[in-house]
């Protein structure tokens, strides 16, 4: 059994052209209104040196960075040394 989703397609990509700044500042708002004090504060504080924390009830995943105040630095191995 097949199942065309062509037009799941172009629908899902006439739906991202529609979105204009207001739309996405309202869905935005809409997201950041359903998160506690305590969950807006994890965001900024960070899970580990390198990722935020998920928060799944707004569909957010976590976000890995490699960069920061010295640039991009990268950890060899288990044993957290430097090269």
């Amino acid at each position: 059994m097949s199942i065309d989703t062509s037009s799941l397609k172009s629908d899902k990509k006439a739906t991202m052209e529609l979105l204009t700044d207001q739309t996405i500042d309202q869905r935005l708002e809409s997201l950041l209104a359903r998160l506690s004090l305590e969950e807006k504060v994890r965001l900024l504080t960070g899970r580990d040196f390198w990722t935020t924390w998920p928060v799944e009830k707004i569909g957010l995943r976590r976000m890995l960075f490699s960069d920061g105040r010295r640039g991009c630095v990268a950890r060899c191995g288990m044993s957290g040394r430097r090269r």
